[in-house]
């Protein structure tokens, strides 16, 4: 998979996103990514996967209802610019049927192919599922973006 230099535009999908507000694993990385990026796209999904992630942390006691609300409120304010779903679902689907992964992820991989842009993700699964087929050129490990 290739390594993240600076680019016109990239895609991000919520195991992205979520870093950009949680210290955790790779915060460093996904932050330098904003850096790095002129435009930054999404499929709209990422506003509902951004949020229940915000949900889950806070159940979990992990950041406070304020923060996650906060993260609710940013997500949806412009970065990531959002793709509206219905341009995304039957590319999506063709996708998820060759690679015998989720539809919702798939969403991420038909955004990069509509933007001609490389989709970045920290989402294990996902690189497996591309690190053996004809997407694995077009994904980029978010370990790969130097902070």
């Amino acid at each position: 998979m290739p390594r993240a230099t600076a680019m016109h535009e990239v895609i991000v999908d919520a195991s992205v996103a979520i870093k950009w507000y949680t210290p955790e694993v790779r915060h460093a990385n996904a932050k330098a990514l904003l850096g790095l990026a002129d435009t930054i796209f999404a499929p709209e999904l990422i506003v509902s996967e951004v949020t229940n992630a915000a949900w889950a942390k806070a159940r979990r006691g992990e950041i406070s209802e304020q923060v996650a609300g906060l993260i609710a409120a940013w997500i949806g304010s412009g970065v990531p610019a959002l793709v509206p779903a219905t341009e995304l679902n039957e590319h999506a689907l063709q996708i998820a049927l060759a690679l015998q992964h989720p539809a919702y992820d798939c969403m991420y991989l038909a955004c990069a192919a509509r933007e001609s842009a490389p989709l970045v993700t920290d989402d294990r699964r996902l690189l497996t599922a591309v690190g053996r087929g004809a997407w694995r050129d077009q994904v980029i490990a978010l370990e790969s973006v130097s902070p």
